[in-house]
């Protein structure tokens, strides 16, 4: 029983998250449309506000939410207990092909 509400809890929180995700991403675009009105000359203005403007439609459908440094930290460093955690989550094929090659000082097959 206790695991179903953490379950549940843990639902209700992610789409917590998504929701506030989606409300930053939808600001951002407003916010990079309005400074476009103020200089539409402006090309590096008008793809800011493209791209702001394709990430809150791609928000809005579910598609795709963009990753803040917050989660970036979150998923590599503060989730993993230690580094034995961290190279698991990398995964062993990797770690191989991030082998040294000791008579070159680096690795071949990256």
């Amino acid at each position: 029983m206790v695991e179903r509400e953490n379950v549940a809890d843990a639902e209700a929180r992610a789409r917590q998250h998504i929701g506030q995700r989606r409300k930053a991403v939808e600001k951002a675009a407003a916010k990079a449309a309005k400074a476009l009105e103020k200089a539409p000359e402006d090309e590096k203005l008008k793809l800011a506000a493209e791209n702001a403007q394709k990430a809150f439609e791609l928000a809005k459908s579910g598609e795709k939410i963009p990753e803040t440094f917050k989660d970036f930290l979150e998923k590599w460093v503060y989730s993993c207990e230690d580094q034995s955690a961290l190279l698991d989550k990398l995964g062993g094929s990797r770690l191989m092909r991030l082998k040294n090659e000791p008579h070159l000082g680096y690795s071949t097959t990256h």
